[in-house]
């Protein structure tokens, strides 16, 4: 009977200890759920946490203060990480888009309306490798269904139905909400454009002079970071249409660099079928089948057109386009 009485009060230790473990489980859960490092989505510490916690903080892993959200959203479900390794988990089939382009980190959550818990949406913030890195992963994949109403510069921004997606600096932000709600995307935006501050002052150089710039439609400009058109070597070349033309360009290191990337697309074209229909130390024409390209080094920037079947309007286009990535008038353009 005595040792009956024991294994009672064992059995009795256990569970209370069990449920203690789970307790405090859950316990760490709830306090994980409302306590993010909302620095990592470019957010300010609440006003009313004091300078102390969030020094203690700085440096860990520990997160900041409950209540740094976005204005008028709570936290939906926890935040969730991922790393090189881990980022297939996220989004298997394009991991080595990102990957490839220099990808750091990738932090995600979702928050949602306190007027309206059924409007929610998930925000994922790439910290890339530098902004030209998240200029690629931006523009390489633009959406098809894009909309630029209420846009301010489609060059770092633009919405859907049901999304936002912008880069500014290393970031690249990509919202996608519960639904189509005019309410939801308006809040998803004035939160997106407060985490990423100022884009402009951060632009990635190629692409940097066309702030301010109509010399072309900014909502078509793309980044392409390898083998351009094909042509293995033709790297970190700039894409853009202008009135149906296909324009490219690369602001390089140097003068050499340029005469570099001009011998490189010369070899592919010449090897590949193209008839050189003219050509001087720094520029070429090719036709392949009533298509035309021109492509020239004018000091450190290469550029050309692709596939155009009227050329002259397409180099006065071209001429424009250079002179403004030089920081020059077309007067002035070589």
């Amino acid at each position: 009977m005595a040792d009956f009485k024991r294994n009672r009060k064992l059995e009795s230790t256990m569970s209370a200890v069990c449920l203690g473990i789970i307790a405090a489980a859950v316990l760490g859960v709830l306090i994980k759920q409302n306590d993010f490092d909302m620095s990592k989505y470019g957010l300010k510490p609440s006003a009313g946490v004091s300078s102390e916690a969030q020094a203690g903080k700085e440096g860990s892993s520990a997160e900041s203060a409950p209540g740094d959200v976005p204005e008028g959203f709570k936290i939906f479900t926890p935040e969730k990480t991922y790393n090189e390794e881990t980022l297939y988990e996220k989004i298997n089939g394009k991991a080595p888009l990102y990957t490839d382009a220099g990808f750091e980190e990738l932090s995600s959550t979702r928050f949602a309306l306190k007027a309206n818990p059924d409007l929610w949406f998930e925000a994922n913030i790439y910290h890339m490798a530098g902004s030209e890195a998240a200029f690629y992963v931006f523009s390489t994949q633009r959406r098809p269904e894009a909309i630029y109403k209420g846009i301010h510069n489609p060059l770092w921004e633009y919405r859907t139905e049901n999304g936002y997606f912008a880069f500014a600096g290393s970031r690249y932000f990509e919202f996608v909400g519960s639904s189509a709600s005019e309410e939801l995307v308006a809040e998803m935006i004035k939160c997106g454009r407060e985490m990423a501050g100022s884009p402009a002052d951060d632009l990635p150089e190629a692409v940097s002079f066309l702030n301010g710039s109509d010399v072309l439609d900014h909502k078509t400009v793309k980044l392409s970071l390898d083998n351009t058109f094909g042509a293995e070597g033709l790297n970190n070349i700039m894409i853009a249409s202008s009135e149906g033309r296909s324009l490219f360009w690369s602001k390089c290191k140097s003068s050499e660099e340029a005469l570099e990337l001009l011998s490189v697309y010369d070899s592919f074209l010449s090897q590949n079928g193209y008839n050189l229909a003219e050509k001087s130390e720094k520029s070429r024409t090719y036709e392949f089948f009533g298509l035309k390209e021109y492509f020239y080094v004018d000091g450190d920037v290469f550029a050309g057109v692709h596939e155009v079947e009227n050329l002259e309007p397409a180099k006065e286009k071209l001429l424009s386009l250079v002179a403004a990535v030089k920081g020059e008038t077309d007067e002035n353009a070589e």
